[in-house]
């Protein structure tokens, strides 16, 4: 069981510094413009450095074999809170709002904060096994998020040629895939972060001055990533258009209903025989318990929807994220 009072105390330092970013954006420190460029940076190049460097490090042959079915659970956290959205979809306070309101209740905040929080509340093999599920979990949750997401969003219509390639030229899954072949197939760039001048050549050495250089460039995504999350938030417009039981039943449906959903499902797996491992079990709840995904509102802009709703959402889930992800937490 986790301690809530540790996952309290780590998202409330996250959450402080998002607070930092949504800060920095109300007093104009970034603006549209900047916030999009660094926003960029941060998703194209330091978080692709971070997953790539991960994989290059931890990956081997028997892992893929062992844990080859974690992106289908990721989509499965994903399909569920729709599922839940779906069921529920007479709270959205209107049929011109259904599609969004589902759409929220699915979409955890698969990545960037459960990433930080394992970082913090785990360390060792522990910590490098709770990233690689969550790395896995990233390639089924983008797959569902770009053809049934996008698919949902627009009417339930068809998918263009243009939303495909978003799929398959997202730098994150580049670098995950890429990372998963490079070190299964040559298992020395495994341990090239360990060579020196005294036992290795020009060409392991210049490997592990790219290595090094990854690992640099990911350093900085996690914290950015907070940052300009606050900054995202402090720039959304939030109309007073949309039905109070509208947001609050989409926040229910993610933080609550969802989470406590999937950890049923994971009792009833382990009764039939199928188990996770704990740190598995743990990563998967937490993706559960997630917030609204800040990327959400940009879908909804994008592909079609109430933009306000979204952004509301968005917010009050985030904070709200504070009591109830270590409540939840507490069946890990």
């Amino acid at each position: 069981m986790t301690d809530w009072l540790t996952v309290f105390l780590k998202i409330s330092s996250i959450l402080l510094v998002i607070l930092t970013g949504y800060y920095a954006r109300k007093r104009g420190l970034f603006d549209e413009n900047s916030s999009k460029l660094i926003s960029h940076f941060v998703v194209d190049i330091a978080m692709p450095s971070l997953i790539l460097g991960h994989m290059l490090r931890s990956v081997n042959p028997e892992m893929i074999r062992a844990t080859w079915y974690y992106p289908l659970i990721g989509m499965s956290i994903v399909l569920l809170g729709w599922f839940v959205g779906w069921i529920t979809q007479a709270f959205a306070g209107g049929a011109n709002r259904k599609h969004t309101y589902s759409f929220l209740v699915a979409m955890t905040n698969w990545f960037y904060l459960p990433m930080v929080l394992v970082t913090s509340l785990t360390s060792g093999s522990e910590a490098e096994e709770a990233k690689y599920v969550i790395l896995l979990f990233n390639l089924g949750i983008m797959l569902v998020l770009w053809t049934f997401g996008v698919w949902w969003l627009q009417g339930a219509s068809g998918i263009s040629r243009e939303t495909l390639m978003g799929v398959v030229k997202n730098p994150g899954l580049i670098a995950t895939v890429g990372g998963m072949l490079l070190s299964a197939l040559i298992p020395e760039v495994r341990t090239i972060h360990e060579v020196t001048p005294h036992n290795a050549g020009a060409l392991l050495l210049a490997g592990r001055v790219v290595v090094d250089a990854l690992a640099f460039l990911g350093s900085i995504a996690l914290p950015m990533s907070l940052v300009m999350i606050g900054v995202q938030m402090g720039g959304m417009k939030m109309e007073d258009k949309t039905p109070v039981v509208a947001v609050a039943s989409s926040v229910v449906g993610r933080l609550v209903v969802t989470p406590l959903l999937v950890y049923g499902i994971i009792v009833l797996c382990e009764g039939w025989g199928y188990p996770l491992s704990n740190t598995a079990k743990m990563v998967t709840l937490l993706v559960a318990a997630m917030p609204v995904a800040l990327n959400s509102s940009l879908f909804v802009t994008r592909f079609g929807g109430d933009h306000a709703f979204a952004a509301r959402s968005v917010v009050y889930s985030t904070f709200l994220s504070l009591v109830t992800v270590p409540l939840i937490m507490m069946l890990a």
